[in-house]
């Protein structure tokens, strides 16, 4: 057996804070995959040791071309992403991210894989599954009079407004990629890192990640990759506080992108959204509108604070 052959050419992994329940569920997705060998690297941000049992009983009963592997680091997804990709085997040919709070089909680690080694992707340095149960996208129409949508799948828009795939026929050219499904080249990281100055939660890290990547290189979502996005209440602030700190990413995003995105589109999709949220009612969602629309006007606010 060569040396190449002692080792996988994937490594998975999994950013975890306080979510012992969903990595469990996470990690007994992962132990089906369908390839001869995996790593499967979990980087954890919590205050507790619940997550670090569950890696423990993770790898007392994985099979033996399981590979499972621990971390533990202050939390921030950024700064784990970073630490897993400092940390990788050295054989390593790709390393693939998903959350605690998703599930994948047996065939996603093979599906990227096989993608990746695809003589028409050789170009392509950043890979996407496919999220099977995407949130759904009301009043698209309107949405995308105000930037806040668009018909291309995987688009940033002049806004800032990153839209995701659903619905893919066949792979497809991305700007950006979702964080809980997103795979790259290893050689990429000699180059490229997450940003670690977005501490905490990061929100937007992938967004702004993997469009910085996108400026230079090919980003492709391949729908033979199948993920479940099970979002987790647990490690997401209420949502006023996260509509307040989108809005304030989206804008340092745009002003970080001057020649491609547009603060006048940000501030007409802000505009937008608002005016959505308070004039289209949604009798089950009424309470989530408001707060939204809250969230996002105390965003703006801060932003005309810190501009003076």
């Amino acid at each position: 057996m060569n040396e190449r052959d002692q080792f996988p050419s994937s490594e998975l992994v999994i950013c975890t804070r306080d979510r012992p329940s969903e990595l469990r569920r996470c990690l007994q997705s992962v132990m089906s995959q369908s390839v001869p060998r995996l790593t499967v690297f979990v980087v954890d941000g919590s205050e507790d040791d619940a997550s670090r049992a569950v890696v423990e009983d993770a790898r007392a009963s994985a099979a033996s071309r399981y590979n499972v592997k621990y971390l533990k680091t202050a939390p921030g997804l950024a700064r784990q992403r970073n630490a897993a990709v400092e940390a990788l085997e050295s054989l390593t040919e790709y390393v693939s991210f998903i959350d605690d709070d998703t599930v994948i089909g047996p065939e996603y680690i093979t599906a990227i894989e096989r993608a990746f080694r695809a003589d028409e992707y050789a170009g392509v340095v950043g890979m996407g599954g496919l999220i099977q149960n995407p949130a759904p996208r009301p009043y698209r129409w309107l949405r995308s009079m105000f930037f806040l949508d668009s018909k291309r799948n995987g688009a940033v828009l002049p806004s800032g407004v990153n839209v995701q795939v659903q619905d893919a026929d066949g792979p497809t050219y991305v700007d950006w990629i979702s964080g809980c499904a997103m795979s790259f080249r290893r050689t990429i990281f000699s180059e490229f890192r997450f940003d670690s100055a977005m501490e905490e939660y990061s929100l937007g890290e992938d967004v702004e990640f993997t469009f910085r990547l996108s400026r230079r290189y090919k980003l492709l979502v391949t729908p033979e990759a199948h993920i479940w996005h099970l979002r987790a209440a647990g490690g997401r602030d209420d949502e006023v506080s996260y509509a307040r700190e989108q809005i304030r990413f989206r804008y340092r995003f745009v002003r970080s992108h001057p020649q491609e995105l547009s603060l006048v589109a940000f501030g007409w999709c802000c505009f937008g959204e608002i005016l959505q949220n308070v004039t289209y009612i949604s009798p089950p969602r009424l309470r989530r509108q408001f707060k939204r629309a809250l969230g996002i006007m105390l965003g703006l606010w801060d932003i005309a604070r810190f501009a003076h």
